[in-house]
């Protein structure tokens, strides 16, 4: 009811806006609203979307195996299939730490006599 109210409205301010219109202004204004129902038509929503689902139609092999979620990740664990001896003993934690202290291990006798 209140679409037909308003559908009513707006032909009769068209009409009113059509009168102001010289001949060649008035053959735009209706090139305008009749393009304008066939790009209704266009953007209407005839086919069911589901929300967050995409067709997967030209998905190959390769993608749909990128996409897998066959391997069980844990968060935050990074796999270390690359690390050599020397990265894992650098990210090793075997070396108690006191927060705020650095051990001086390359400091001399000099820089120990300085600090004491």
């Amino acid at each position: 009811m209140e679409s037909q109210q308003s559908t009513k409205r707006v032909l009769k301010k068209l009409s009113a806006l059509r009168a102001t219109l010289s001949d060649e202004e008035q053959v735009i204004l209706d090139g305008y609203i009749l393009d304008s129902a066939s790009e209704v038509t266009a953007h209407s929503m005839t086919e069911r979307i589901t929300p967050g689902v995409t067709p997967a139609a030209d998905a190959g092999p390769d993608e749909m195996m990128a996409h897998s979620m066959t391997e069980r990740i844990t968060p935050g664990v990074t796999p270390a299939a690359d690390a050599g001896p020397d990265e894992m003993m650098a990210h090793s934690m075997t070396e108690r730490i006191t927060p705020g202290v650095t051990p001086a291990a390359d400091a001399g006798p000099d820089e120990m006599m300085a600090h004491s």
